[in-house]
């Protein structure tokens, strides 16, 4: 299973779209299960921080126009099948745009509160809706996803959304038990916010475990 990183703010979505535009190249069908605390369905058009990690998704699906959503061997790169969002804070609004997933029915997403609800069930509903007809999988789990009162990690916190770290890991768990698994992304972690590396040992021992325990399986 490759492993690609990406760190920094304003590198993240960039990274993931060269990253699964590269699989496309030798890969048929390539999907992506997207565990983060952004929606990042922004275009270029409508985003108010200018951050190009809030247009990661848009680019994917085509939202955003742009030469980087036309590097892959397919416009768009992803339909709406090839990908699930999982732990996205909808009240966000430079990265979450609603009127683009209801536009887009078969694509199945999970807010941040659903994953709290029930981590396993709505990962594995995503697993069901992606891990299929042969197709290869990209998992993508951006730290942020997590809420920052209980890993402060992330690049940009996240305060009061997400999930607990231990419930990220059951979603990764499941995330990476799905047939036709092809790479894991991790991204945003800022280790300047750890001065100790508690909470980087913390976050370490959680995807260790969950990558041991998805490949036991």
């Amino acid at each position: 299973m490759p492993l690609w990183t990406g760190a920094g703010r304003h590198g993240r979505g960039l990274h993931d779209d060269v990253g699964v535009a590269g699989l496309q190249r030798v890969l048929e069908d390539v999907r992506v299960a997207y565990l983060d605390g952004d929606a990042d369905l922004s275009s270029p058009e409508r985003t108010r921080s200018g951050v190009l990690d809030a247009t990661g998704v848009a680019h994917f699906l085509g939202i955003a126009d742009t030469p980087l959503a036309r590097i892959g061997r397919q416009v768009p790169m992803l339909a709406e099948h090839q990908l699930t969002l999982l732990g996205y804070d909808p009240s966000d609004p430079d990265s979450y745009d609603e009127a683009a997933l209801v536009a887009r029915p078969g694509l199945v997403h999970s807010s941040d509160a659903e994953l709290r609800a029930d981590p396993v069930a709505m990962a594995q509903r995503a697993v069901n809706a992606i891990a299929r007809d042969g197709a290869r999988v990209v998992v993508h789990f951006d730290v942020d996803a997590v809420d920052s009162r209980d890993l402060a990690l992330a690049n940009f916190p996240h305060y009061g959304t997400g999930v607990p770290l231990a419930s990220a890991g059951l979603v990764l768990q499941t995330l990476l038990a799905a047939s036709g698994l092809a790479a894991l992304v991790l991204t945003e972690i800022n280790p300047t916010h750890d001065p100790d590396g508690a909470q980087l040992e913390r976050y370490i021992d959680t995807v260790t475990s969950a990558v041991t325990k998805s490949l036991g399986r």
